[in-house]
C-alpha cells in the first residue's frame, strides 16, 4: 500500500520584527501563497503545512519545525515546500565559500527575534 501524496511545508510571514525595520506586506503575502497552494492541490493530494508568522517566527521555532520535518517519514510521493516572506540578510563569505558565492556573500533569513550586535557585524 503506497503512501498518499502530500504537500508538506513550512510557511513563514514576518512583518513585525523585534530589532529591525517593520514591513507591511509579508503576512498578507503569506496568507495568499498558503491559500493558493491549498486550493491548487492536485486531486488526491493532501496538505500538511505548518505556519509561523510575526512573533511566532523566532529562530528556535523555525529550526524546531524544520528539524521535525527532517525527522518525519515522508514518502517519495510527498512534496516539501519552504516559503518565507520577510527580511533577508547578507554577510561576507569566508574564503571556503567564496568560490561558490559569486557576490562574495552568504545570504540568510531574518527571524522575528534576529538582533544586531557589533560582534555580528565583523
Amino acid at each position: 500500500m503506497s503512501n498518499p501524496k502530500k504537500l508538506v511545508g513550512l510557511f513563514i510571514g514576518i512583518d513585525d520584527f523585534k530589532f529591525v525595520t517593520v514591513l507591511g506586506g509579508c503576512v498578507k503575502d503569506f496568507y495568499k501563497v498558503k491559500k493558493y497552494f491549498e486550493q491548487s492541490l492536485p486531486t488526491g493530494m493532501s496538505s500538511q503545512i505548518a505556519t509561523l508568522f510575526n512573533q511566532e517566527a523566532t529562530k528556535a521555532a523555525i529550526v524546531g519545525h524544520l528539524m521535525d520535518l527532517a525527522k518525519a517519514k515522508l514518502g517519495p510521493e510527498n512534496v516539501f515546500m519552504f516559503y518565507f516572506s520577510g527580511h533577508g540578510a547578507q554577510e561576507h563569505a569566508s574564503e571556503v565559500w567564496k568560490m561558490t558565492e559569486a557576490d562574495g556573500g552568504l545570504e540568510g533569513l531574518v527571524c522575528h527575534d534576529t538582533g544586531f550586535t557589533e560582534e555580528s557585524a565583523t
